[in-house]
């Protein structure tokens, strides 16, 4: 499969919310060919010549509840680039025009309607209501949802509840006293948020966003930029530069990805003078038609990190995957 065709793919198949695993040949006549795996197969392609990943659906978070703590969660989730649904039983409050960044906004009642399966799998849950009842009727679901889900061999992303300690030690008694395992208990972050001493609703939120930051970056697999999923496709003539390894103090990390474009660049494989030559080097490929796919190893050495100010030099290994085909030079005309 062609990079372009793969790129378009790989897009919709995460639409389902499910993990994809694909692997790149890197070398000999097949270079830059790609294909998708099965889960049988991603054990066994380990070949030298072929660089596997796997790809994580964009994090879709559903926060129940629409106060204050929802209020700000929403900008700065939204800056980090999560799909956001906020539920509340409150019209007032379940309002598109008060959650305005957020793509859904759901006016239902926890108690009858709220259900965590419409949702979909690898949804991650904030439950900030604004009473115990509430919080504790959505918990009950989320939970029940993830047990039924893991009989599925599927399952529920990050989990966080708001509350005191006295009031989450409750909260899981009564929901043990009902039969759910403190296994599943184990999983719900609360009281919710990193320990930063946080006081506003907005450093709350600050605090939650940096627990969901730590929760994703312990996910083996790799995201596509969601600048670079908008805007794949749209140009005749695009080069997608991927870091595959990445090693000592380099500001890619491997999976880092970046679209470029004859006058743009969506995502980042980290930035400084890597980048910027590699960009250069990709815009070059474009203006002189050259749709050869290519690996190659930039060397940031002790010298040249401390001109830059940096304590210690790395290496990365890229790959730049042109995404057309030159039809004559392939003989199809």
């Amino acid at each position: 499969m062609k990079a372009a065709e793969f790129y378009k793919e790989l897009c919709e198949r995460q639409k389902n919310g499910c993990d994809v695993a694909a692997a790149t040949v890197i070398g000999g006549e097949h270079a830059g060919e790609k294909f998708f795996l099965s889960e049988e197969e991603q054990d066994g392609e380990k070949e030298k010549h072929l660089f596997v990943e796997t790809f994580c659906p964009p994090a879709q978070i559903v926060i129940c509840g629409g106060g204050h703590i929802s209020a700000a969660l929403e900008k700065i989730l939204k800056f980090l680039g999560y799909k956001i649904m906020i539920c509340d039983d409150r019209k007032e409050f379940a309002d598109k025009k008060r959650f305005s960044l957020a793509d859904e906004v759901y006016h239902i009642d926890f108690e009858t309607q709220f259900c965590p399966e419409m949702f979909g799998t690898n949804t991650s849950y904030i439950v900030v209501t604004r009473g115990h009842r509430d919080d504790l009727t959505c918990l009950r679901k989320i939970l029940a949802a993830d047990s039924q889900f893991a009989s599925e061999k599927k399952q529920i992303g990050y989990i966080g509840m708001i509350g005191s300690r006295k009031k989450v030690e409750q909260v899981f008694e009564r929901l043990e006293r009902e039969g759910i395992s403190r296994e599943q208990l184990g999983k719900v972050h609360a009281p919710i948020g990193l320990k930063i001493g946080a006081k506003t609703p907005e450093e709350i939120a600050v605090s939650i966003a940096a627990e969901l930051i730590q929760y994703f970056s312990q996910r083996k697999g790799y995201r596509i930029n969601k600048e670079i999923a908008q805007n794949i496709g749209k140009e005749k003539r695009e080069v997608m530069v991927t870091v595959m390894e990445a090693s000592g103090s380099t500001p890619g990390k491997t999976g880092s990805r970046m679209l470029v474009t004859q006058k743009a660049c969506y995502g980042t494989i980290g930035g400084g003078k890597s980048e910027y030559e590699l960009l250069q080097k990709a815009r070059q490929k474009i203006t002189e038609n050259d749709d050869q796919f290519e690996t190659l190893r930039c060397q940031l050495t002790n010298e040249g990190a401390a001109s830059l100010g940096m304590i210690c030099g790395g290496e990365m290994q890229v790959c730049m995957e042109p995404l057309w085909e030159n039809i004559k030079r392939h003989g199809k005309i």
